[in-house]
Parts: structure tokens; C-alpha cells; sequence
């Protein structure tokens, strides 16, 4: 019911509006194959840096965020996503935990069973993850016993928790993998800003302003090669392909195992960030209105002659 209503209401939008807002060129790529005759009244108007976000002018380019300018929690309250236990996360201590967060509605289309798959490699032996490919000889590990999960969002459509691993991997990852519901700003501010690494393994999106929170925040960013992430993320992040646990787990280690990279991955990420401005975004809104005030008198005499 819920797909069918969603098809007729987009088949009458293409059909009665005079323009049409998208906020990626991919979101515009797949509305054109699907509706041709609308090549010609798609704008496209990328989001901008969610206010939230820190000032990118409050980063040193060296040493990342400048923590006198900024003012957000040193712990978190979250909840073991397999049980109903709770746990204070440090986030700013000399003995917190290696966070990995990912950030986004709990759906079957964020792909957090493959993750979860994923992560049970990062959070087995060493010998697991090395056979997936990740990592190099030689190089000190990362600390498997310190590493944390932490999903943020809120719950959606069509998930239970217990349904997004097996039994034995719930078991094995029961103590290492939390849920924060619909955090406030400061609090995912705070997140974003101490979490080692972000993951999106997101199957499709539109969009993706995690990944542009993340990148705003000066957080290194692992993604889903999708056509949005690639948009939003260009050459600010490590992609891997969602469908393949495996490569999933590799991106991670990847980067777990290698801080220059996170290095470049933050300061890669914050230049890319500061491409996003709500003007642009502005400007691009207006053009839509524009073309649509002077043609929708034209249109709507063909679509009332039909």
C-alpha cells in the first residue's frame, strides 16, 4: 500500500508541477529515467552545512577543532541495542573507547545487518579481519577490546533490534553495540567530534547530510559507493561497496589501522564541507520558482486540454 501510494503521488507531481526541487544530481538522474519529459524542469539545490555544525573557521587545520570554542557533552547515555542495558560513554577521557557511529534512521535501507557483520569481524581476532584483506604486516593493530559501535537515530519502518543479527553474533556483540535515540545537537555534535571513524553503509539515499555533518564536524568518513555519498563526499571519503560485508570491514580496518589517513580524511572532509552553503541552496530554490511562474500558465493550459 505504502509503495503505491508513493508511485501515484510522484507519478502526478511529474506530471502537474512546473518545476521540480531535487537535492542531488543523482536523485535528478533517477527521476529522469524514470519520467524523460522531465529533463528539462529538475533544479537541483544541494543542502547546506545543518546549523548545528560547527563554524568550519573554528578548525586549525593541523590539530582539527579548537575544544575552547566549543562547548558539547563529555558523555553519552546509551543503550546496548540488544538488551536493555544502559552505559555512560566516555567521549573526551584519556581511557575512552574507539568509536565507530553511524548515524541515520534504523531501516532496511541503512544495511546495519551487513554492518553489524561487519563489525563482528573488526571485534573477533585479528586473524579474521587480516584474512578479509584489511590491514598490513607488521603494523601494530588497532585495540579490538576498546572498540565500540554506536548507531544514532531513531527507529524506523519494518526493524526489530533483535532481528538485525543472528543469535550468536547478538551474543558475541551484545557489550559493544549502542543505540542513541534522537540524541539533541550538542550531544550529536559531541559524537561526531570524538567517534574514531563515521560509517554509512547506506543501500541507496538522496542526499545523505550525515555524511556532511560528519565531514563538517572534521570526522574522518567511510561510505557506501553510492551515487549521492560520491556526490556529497567526492574525494573526502573511503568508499566500499554495501553489498559485501567484507568490504565494509576492510575500509574500516583500513582506516582504524592508519592515522595518517584519518588526518587526511578530516581535513579532506572539512574543505569538501565548506563547498555546501545554505545561499547556494537559497539561489537554486529561487530559479525553480522563477521557471515555474513563467511557464505555469502554459503548462497548465496543455494539462487542462489533455
Amino acid at each position: 500500500y505504502g509503495r503505491a501510494f508513493h508511485r501515484r503521488g510522484l507519478q502526478l507531481a511529474c506530471r502537474l508541477a512546473d518545476a521540480l526541487i531535487v537535492p542531488s544530481r543523482a536523485v535528478g538522474a533517477k527521476l529522469v529515467s524514470l519520467f524523460p519529459d522531465l529533463a528539462n524542469r529538475i533544479f537541483i539545490a544541494p543542502h547546506g552545512v545543518p546549523r548545528f555544525c560547527p563554524r568550519l573557521a573554528d578548525f586549525d587545520n593541523r590539530e582539527g577543532m579548537d575544544n575552547s570554542k566549543v562547548s558539547t557533552p563529555q558523555t553519552v547515555q546509551a543503550k546496548l541495542l540488544f538488551s536493555n542495558g544502559q552505559k555512560t560513554i566516555e567521549l573526551a577521557s584519556a581511557n575512552k573507547p574507539r568509536i565507530l557511529l553511524s548515524v541515520g534512521t534504523i531501516e532496511p535501507r541503512k544495511n546495519l545487518p551487513r554492518l553489524l557483520k561487519a563489525f563482528g569481524l573488526l571485534a573477533g581476532s585479528r586473524t579474521t579481519v587480516r584474512q578479509s584483506g584489511a590491514g598490513s604486516a607488521g603494523e601494530e593493530a588497532f585495540r579490538e577490546h576498546d572498540l565500540l559501535l554506536v548507531l544514532v537515530g531513531r527507529k524506523g519502518w519494518g526493524v526489530s533490534f533483535q532481528s538485525l543479527a543472528l543469535p550468536q553474533l547478538r551474543e558475541r556483540l551484545g557489550s559493544r553495540v549502542f543505540f542513541v535515540e534522537d540524541p539533541d545537537d550538542p550531544t550529536l555534535s559531541a559524537l561526531y567530534r570524538h567517534c574514531e571513524v563515521v560509517v554509512l553503509p547506506s543501500l541507496d539515499e538522496g542526499f545523505g547530510f550525515p555524511l556532511l555533518e560528519a565531514m563538517a564536524h572534521g570526522a574522518p568518513v567511510v561510505a557506501s559507493r553510492i551515487p549521492a555519498f560520491e556526490e556529497v563526499g567526492s574525494d573526502a571519503v573511503l568508499y566500499f561497496d554495501p553489498n559485501r560485508v567484507a568490504s565494509i570491514a576492510e575500509a574500516l580496518a583500513t582506516v582504524l589501522d592508519n592515522p595518517d589517513l584519518r588526518t587526511h580524511l578530516r581535513q579532506a572532509g572539512l574543505e569538501r564541507a565548506a563547498a555546501f552553503d545554505w545561499v547556494q541552496s537559497v539561489n537554486a530554490h529561487r530559479e525553480a520558482y522563477f521557471f515555474a511562474l513563467e511557464t505555469h500558465g502554459r503548462r497548465w493550459r496543455e494539462f487542462s486540454s489533455t
